[in-house]
């Protein structure tokens, strides 16, 4: 529904990925819903991906003269970058939309760099505080407040799994499918392979599983290694010593091109051990394709999964197989489970989601008849 006020939303992001990166994927959602609304909308990043560059405009051709007529300027903060100095001192209304940004601790060990980068992002976010915010989920709003921000309300990712389905239909990811959902118990857990990701404790978890309850079960790790080569390569070798590595697919990083969704459609648990995320989409992925949830209650999961799935505080790698080990015997159990997980992604309906987005967005323009305040942020359980 187009609304009769005539506004501006520009969207800042330092780089923009083509579909399929998290980051990326809001900004293409949100300019949607910025459109459907009537708002002038464009794009504008620092640099971007081939496949995209009809997309975006280089943000040094902005014209920040049209800012101070009203125009809002959204930017996504992802990591630090010379975009923050560009829009700090631009005359019209700024507010971010934080990403979450992984604390580098987790990091440092595997990759300095990073780890630098890191703690840069989360200090220049500091220089922000005064600008409204925008947060993924209850967790990353806390942080900001953390931070010093005071104006800072929650609206979670928009949520689109149409192109993640339709994936797992095309010919590559049916291949996939015929390959491995063979009556074999698969796990599979999707994200970047991470220091933060905790595969560690999933690979152990697997191991009680696979060598004392389903000795012919196979483990996915679908995802990337980028940066933390050296973390995956002791992964290996603790597969290895777990006498499991026959059994563990590290698939790299899957385009939808490649059949990205079918590895959901394969998977009979989807097991999350992560200890740091900011909202946490595939959890809610793998919901859509039925497949049961369980995971680490760290983070933005615990709010993100709400009543959907199943949540654990300690790491008791053999429970944790139990508890796999009965939802594949106990199809009641699982029905219920699965039940609560559809009802969990209703709560998360887009259209929702782009309204509160967009209302929130009208709040902090200039000229509205007021800003948010603080206690008017959206509960994570109350999307």
């Amino acid at each position: 529904m187009a609304s009769s006020m005539t506004m501006a939303v520009h969207q800042f992001i330092p780089y923009l990925h083509a579909p399929g990166d998290a980051a990326a994927d809001q900004v293409y959602a949100f300019q949607q819903a910025f459109k459907e609304h009537g708002f002038e909308s464009e794009i504008y990043a620092l640099g971007g991906d081939p496949e995209v560059s009809e997309v975006w405009q280089p943000a040094s051709e902005y014209d920040f003269a049209r800012a101070s007529q009203g125009a809002v300027l959204l930017y996504h903060y992802v990591i630090g970058s010379p975009m923050t100095a560009m829009l700090k001192s631009n005359p019209g209304r700024l507010i971010l939309y934080y990403h979450s940004i992984t604390p580098p601790e987790f990091v440092a060990p595997f990759h300095r760099g990073v780890a630098d980068s890191m703690a840069a992002g989360r200090e220049e976010l500091r220089t922000l505080c005064h600008v409204p915010a925008i947060a993924a989920s209850d967790y990353s709003r806390s942080e900001l407040i953390e931070m010093g921000f005071e104006q800072v309300s929650v609206v979670p990712l928009v949520l689109n799994f149409d192109r993640l389905h339709e994936s797992a239909e095309t010919s590559v990811g049916q291949a996939l499918v015929g390959r491995y959902a063979d009556g074999r118990v698969n796990w599979v857990t999707v994200g970047r392979i991470a220091p933060n990701k905790r595969c560690e404790d999933t690979l152990k978890a697997f191991a009680y599983y696979h060598r004392l309850v389903d000795s012919t079960s196979r483990l996915f790790f679908v995802g990337g290694d980028r940066h933390f080569e050296a973390y995956q390569f002791n992964l290996r070798r603790m597969a290895e010593r777990l006498g499991i590595d026959d059994s563990v697919h590290w698939c790299g990083w899957v385009s939808y091109d490649e059949g990205f969704g079918a590895y959901y459609q394969l998977a009979s648990v989807f097991v999350y051990m992560s200890e740091h995320e900011g909202f946490c989409m595939p959890l809610l992925e793998a919901m859509s394709f039925d497949v049961p949830v369980i995971a680490y209650g760290a983070g933005a999961i615990p709010s993100t999964m709400g009543r959907g799935g199943v949540l654990f505080r300690l790491k008791r790698y053999e429970i944790i197989a139990g508890l796999v080990d009965l939802l594949q015997n106990d199809a009641s159990l699982k029905r219920r489970l699965v039940a609560a997980q559809r009802r969990r992604l209703t709560q998360f309906a887009s259209e929702g989601i782009r309204e509160r987005l967009v209302w929130t967005v009208k709040g902090y323009a200039p000229n509205a008849p007021k800003t948010l305040e603080k206690e008017q942020v959206c509960s994570d359980d109350g999307y």
